[in-house]
């Protein structure tokens, strides 16, 4: 059985992320998927929008849901999780509405989530 993955988050991104779980309730996850018009993106949802990705095992604050090809890519690693502020793209993900929007970066790396293959 693979490590579990592990989900880091900086201050000020779990501060935006206990502003949201105030808003929005304590069911929220991450998704990790191949976007429409961006690419690769990270997203933050209530678990209700997760349907048709993958899940993944998870220490942290939150679940973590990627495109089902792309599961291998993130188990057993550490995610570091940081907010940056909106770039004025027109995301869906929560923290949108704060003006806000995590990144990612997997530890020991500088690769982000767009490093990943194209979408299966």
């Amino acid at each position: 059985m693979a490590q579990p993955t592990r989900i880091v988050m900086s201050g000020p991104a779990s501060e935006v992320l206990d502003a949201l779980k105030k808003s929005y309730g304590q069911e929220l996850a991450f998704v990790i998927g191949g976007g429409c018009c961006e690419g690769t993106t990270v997203s933050l949802f209530e678990k209700a929008f997760t349907v048709g990705y993958a899940p993944i095992e998870a220490e942290g604050p939150l679940g973590l849901f990627v495109e089902r090809g792309w599961k291998h890519l993130y188990e057993g690693k550490t995610i570091l999780v940081d907010v940056a502020e909106d770039d004025g793209s027109d995301r869906m993900s929560l923290e949108a509405r704060l003006g806000k929007h995590f990144t990612f970066r997997l530890e020991g790396t500088s690769a982000a989530p767009g490093a990943c293959p194209p979408r299966p």
